[in-house]
């Protein structure tokens, strides 16, 4: 199939590198790419609210270079809407070949695009390693280092009660 156009979705809240890079491999791949971003309705029910509303996020995605066109979106109508007719309904009105994913498991592209992906219209790309809006999250509120300290404590523990019992 000859892919010229392209639908990106996702949250997008707290733009990254990882984002970028996602948008730069599509770009590469195709000649267009449309950004599906959830609505701050669908985020805040399925994820958390986001900390960026979606016309913050949908200003952010269009200064991107590798965007051609942003289109907020719902489980009602998009590239991963409950019913199939919606989905094709969305894919004839903005004239989108194949979506494009990131992601590590091939289960959830099947669970969130199982529609387009039983009709080979999934692009399936690697996640950027190390790098998601969860962890910048956790590294703004302390989470990560919190986390690091508490894995060293228990380390620390076992040794300390592994070398109490082998003096007794």
């Amino acid at each position: 199939m000859n892919y010229n156009r392209c639908a990106v979705n996702g949250v997008f809240d707290l733009f990254h590198v990882g984002h970028v890079r996602l948008l730069k491999r599509a770009k590469d791949m195709f000649k267009e790419v449309v950004v599906t971003v959830d609505s701050d309705e669908l985020t805040t029910k399925e994820k958390r609210k986001p900390i960026f509303n979606q016309d913050e996020r949908v200003e952010i995605l269009k200064a991107c270079r590798y965007v051609d066109d942003v289109v907020v979106i719902d489980r009602s109508y998009g590239p991963h809407a409950f019913d199939p007719v919606k989905v094709d309904e969305f894919m004839e009105q903005y004239k989108i070949d194949a979506v494009f994913v990131a992601a590590d498991d091939e289960e959830y592209v099947k669970y969130w695009f199982g529609y387009l992906y039983s009709q080979g219209k999934v692009v399936i790309v690697p996640r950027t390693k190390d790098v998601s809006t969860t962890h910048v999250i956790k590294v703004v509120n302390g989470e990560v280092v919190r986390d690091f300290t508490n894995k060293i404590i228990k380390v620390f523990k076992k040794k300390m009660l592994k070398r109490n019992i082998d003096k007794k």
